[in-house]
C-alpha cells in the first residue's frame, strides 16, 4: 500500500524541545522527497478527521502522552497510523519493538507493514497502553513536566 496524503500531528512540548524542530524538518523533507502530500499540525485540537477527510495516513510524532490523546480519534477515523517516537520514554514504541530512530521509522513506509492495534477502555475513555488508577494514577498525575525533559 502506498500512502499519498498524510496528516502529521506533532506535540511541540514532547521530549527534548531543543531538537524537535530539527527532527520534524527531517521527517518532512523525507516524506516530501518520497512524493507524499503532508499537512502538518500541532496536536491539541480535536476532530482532525472531520477537517482532513482526504488523508490516507495519520503520522503521530510525539510521546506516549501524545498517543494517549490522539489514538482514540485515529481509531474512530479508521486510517493507518505511523508512530514516530518524539517523547521521553516512548513506551509503546519499545513494547511493540518498533524502530526507535526516525530514519528507520520512515523506511517502514516503504515496507508498509500495517498491524492492527486494539484499544482498551475504562468507561468511555479509550487507552492504548495502560490505565492508571488509585495511588498510581495520582502519582503519575503529579509528575512535573520538567522531570520529563
Amino acid at each position: 500500500m502506498r500512502f499519498a496524503k498524510a496528516l502529521l500531528l506533532h506535540n511541540p512540548r514532547a521530549g527534548n524541545r531543543e531538537i524537535q524542530f530539527v527532527r520534524l524538518n527531517f521527517v518532512l523533507n523525507v516524506l516530501k522527497l518520497s512524493g507524499m502530500d503532508v499537512i502538518v499540525k500541532p496536536a491539541g485540537e480535536p476532530r482532525y478527521a472531520s477537517r482532513f477527510p482526504d488523508r490516507d495516513l495519520l503520522i503521530i510524532y510525539g510521546g506516549d502522552g501524545t498517543l494517549h490523546y490522539l489514538l482514540p480519534e485515529a481509531a474512530e477515523w479508521g486510517i493507518p497510523v505511523l508512530v514516530l517516537p518524539g517523547g521521553t520514554a516512548n513506551v509503546l514504541v519499545q513494547e511493540l519493538n518498533m524502530p526507535y530512530f526516525l530514519f528507520e521509522d520512515l523506511m517502514v513506509l516503504q515496507k508498509c507493514k500495517v498491524r492492527k492495534m486494539f484499544l482498551g477502555s475504562v468507561g468511555k475513555r479509550p487507552f492504548h497502553l495502560m490505565a492508571s488508577a488509585g495511588i498510581d494514577g495520582h502519582i503519575i498525575s503529579k509528575v512535573p513536566a520538567n522531570l520529563k525533559e
